[in-house]
């Protein structure tokens, strides 16, 4: 794998780490046997947060590239 710059690759390994998180609370999901607490959703939460700022960091690189082409 060739990466442009080190925030491609701490982009892609942000990526594989939530992709990581999802897959295991999906697993996490199908092996319960009774009803999940309220506690169970503390990995969807931590999963949405990441990918929220994965996000936020994708639109501030976009924005910083496109200044320095400006």
């Amino acid at each position: 794998m060739r990466t442009a710059s080190m925030s491609e690759l701490k982009h892609t390994l942000v990526a594989v780490i939530v992709v990581y998180l999802v897959v295991d609370f999906a697993t996490d999901v199908a092996q319960a046997n009774a009803a999940l607490s309220w506690e169970a959703l503390v990995k969807p939460l931590s999963i949405v947060l990441i990918a929220g700022a994965l996000w936020l960091l994708s639109i501030a690189q976009r924005e910083h590239v496109g200044a320095a082409i400006d």
